[in-house]
């Protein structure tokens, strides 16, 4: 009997776990985020950020990476991929500037992609450092990336800027 429940537990938290991820369309979100950055930096008459594939490499495989690790951060351990600018190389871009925001938000059910997205923008739009990146007019590039982390329940993202 004991058996039985457990197992009956341990499938209803696959699936809220699954519910949490269908809920949250990452591609949604990083649109939003990439609409309300540009929003912004219309505001103060900077063009549009475009995406690159390159940049989007870098800020899913760093999203990733701090995913794994529960980690919010902007260095990891591996040589060739400790930095923003390393990893953008590793993954095919060459470019003569690079900045990185990151952020993490705890999971609520309830918030809609918009909400999670415009959170984001909230987040680095505070922040000095990444404020600066945001309306930087040296970049015209980004790439971005969010991935939900269930087991910590968290929604990390990672938004990488460059300049060609």
């Amino acid at each position: 009997m004991i058996k039985r429940i457990l197992t009956i537990l341990f499938f209803f938290s696959v699936a809220v776990s699954a519910i949490a991820q269908e809920q949250i369309n990452p591609q949604v979100v990083d649109s939003l985020i990439l609409e309300g950055v540009n929003t912004l930096r219309q505001k103060k008459n900077r063009l549009p950020l475009k995406i690159a594939v390159p940049l989007e490499k870098a800020a899913h495989y760093h999203t990733e990476w701090m995913t794994a690790k529960h980690k919010l951060s902007h260095l990891e351990n591996k040589k060739d991929l400790k930095t923003p600018d390393k990893r953008v190389l590793k993954f095919g871009g060459n470019y003569t500037f690079v900045g990185e925001n990151v952020a993490y938000l705890s999971y609520d059910a309830k918030k809609t992609e918009q909400e999670i997205a415009k959170e984001f923008v909230s987040i680095w739009q505070h922040s000095k450092e990444h404020y600066k990146n945001m309306i930087n007019r040296a970049f015209t590039l980004t790439g971005i990336a969010v991935i939900y982390d269930s087991e910590k329940q968290r929604i990390y993202a990672t938004q990488v800027f460059a300049k060609p």
